[in-house]
């Protein structure tokens, strides 16, 4: 089984960069923000999702997004309880960033 998803939205909050202690390891960093994603069939319905990405992605993440822009993560879901489930990001893109006229990969791991 694989545990894929693909989501493009807009962001709907400042990137929030921190540091998690992990024991016996050096910190790790994490980011944090979440994405407006509308329901497939019905364009007024949106989704308010929490993306969490680690390490290189999350610093990438917070260097060159920001609120309002639009972006695609390719991620993983975890369940953290019965109800909730935590999105992974492993690579961000964002197709509205443009160097030289060429859309660029904010991040891939």
């Amino acid at each position: 089984m694989i545990n894929n998803v693909v989501l493009m939205g807009k962001i709907d909050s400042d990137i929030k960069l921190y540091n998690v202690d992990i024991q016996g390891e050096e910190s790790m960093p994490v980011a944090e923000f979440s994405l407006l994603v509308g329901r497939k069939g019905n364009v007024n319905k949106l989704d308010r999702l929490n993306i969490t990405t680690r390490n290189n992605t999350a610093y990438s993440c917070k260097r060159n997004l920001a609120k309002g822009m639009v972006c695609i993560v390719e991620a993983s879901l975890r369940n953290r309880t019965d109800v909730d489930v935590e999105i992974i990001a492993h690579a961000v893109y964002s197709p509205t960033k443009n160097i030289g006229g060429v859309n660029h990969e904010v991040s891939r791991l």
